[in-house]
């Protein structure tokens, strides 16, 4: 009984903001439902707010390796993309899907190993090995570095990383 009389208080309440607002537009003006795909929901808008700032993001930097602090506007795109990683397996479907078709990167560690393997192949390509120089830079990636985070860290790493390594002719320890 009581939700039945606060259903009907609400539709009540509805109605008269809609004749308040009908009666406040201009004469020959008629009211027309929200189509602009503007979303309502607070949550939902935010999310469509955190996509539109990674777009940006993306479209000036060519990437989605979003810094941790990093501002886009006045948005913290940063905070934005972590949430995204940690509730990646609370979300939907159509947002991965979304997040996915511009390249987000849901495992930064990952994807950094991948991209210093992938200069490491290039590197290897070229000089024909893989003893790369501490300081050396391939293209803005230091490959130098990621090398000797490698060999460091050899016990650490998956064995399908050792494997991966190995397979193209890694040298772990280097000959004094």
């Amino acid at each position: 009984m009581c939700s039945r009389s606060n259903e009907f208080l609400a539709i009540e309440k509805a109605q008269q903001l809609l004749s308040i607002h009908a009666t406040s537009l201009p004469s020959g003006t008629a009211m027309t439902a929200n189509t602009d795909r503007q979303p309502s929901n607070p949550r939902e808008l935010a999310w469509e707010k955190g996509l539109a700032a990674l777009k940006k993001f993306k479209a000036r930097e060519k990437h989605c390796r979003v810094p941790r602090r990093h501002q886009e506007g006045a948005f913290n795109l940063g905070t934005w993309v972590v949430n995204q990683r940690n509730k990646r397996n609370m979300t939907s479907s159509a947002r991965k899907r979304q997040l996915d078709a511009i390249g987000f990167v849901w495992d930064p560690n990952e994807s950094a190993w991948e991209q210093g393997f992938t200069a490491l192949k290039q590197f290897k390509a070229r000089e024909k090995h893989c003893r790369v120089p501490r300081g050396h830079q391939e293209g803005a990636f230091n490959l130098g570095t990621w090398v000797v985070n490698q060999r460091n860290r050899r016990d650490a790493l998956s064995v399908q990383r050792r494997r991966r390594l190995a397979a193209i002719g890694f040298v772990w320890r280097l000959s004094s």
